[in-house]
């Protein structure tokens, strides 16, 4: 049985902080989004570079950093590793990671 090379299948996005939930002055570390790539095969693992956050149209004025996280196959913010922090604000509309993290097969969240 020949194994299929590693191939993206899927990227979906979802906002786990929903309207009705508050934030408090100070909070840190609130998941605002979930990314989740999913990939296919068995064979030289893809690696994710880059990763472009569009904050077009958002409120930004209290915002003092944006961290990325990994979480692996996990779709809950346990355990998760950083992988970027940014205070510098955006560039232009686009908060932009350079990152070099391994796919697992099947769920990547971010």
């Amino acid at each position: 049985m020949s194994q299929v090379q590693n191939e993206l299948k899927t990227a979906t996005t979802t906002h786990p902080f929903t309207v009705g939930n508050s934030l408090a002055p100070g909070d840190t570390d609130v998941q605002m989004l979930r990314i989740n790539f999913n990939t296919a095969g068995m064979i030289n693992t893809s690696a994710l570079t880059t990763i472009n956050i569009d904050a077009k149209g958002t409120d930004l004025t209290s915002v003092s950093s944006v961290k990325l996280y990994f979480t692996g196959d996990a779709s809950s913010f346990t355990n998760p590793t950083l992988l970027g922090t940014i205070t510098s604000g955006p560039v232009g509309d686009q908060y932009i990671f350079t990152i070099n993290q391994n796919l697992l097969h099947g769920n990547n969240n971010f």
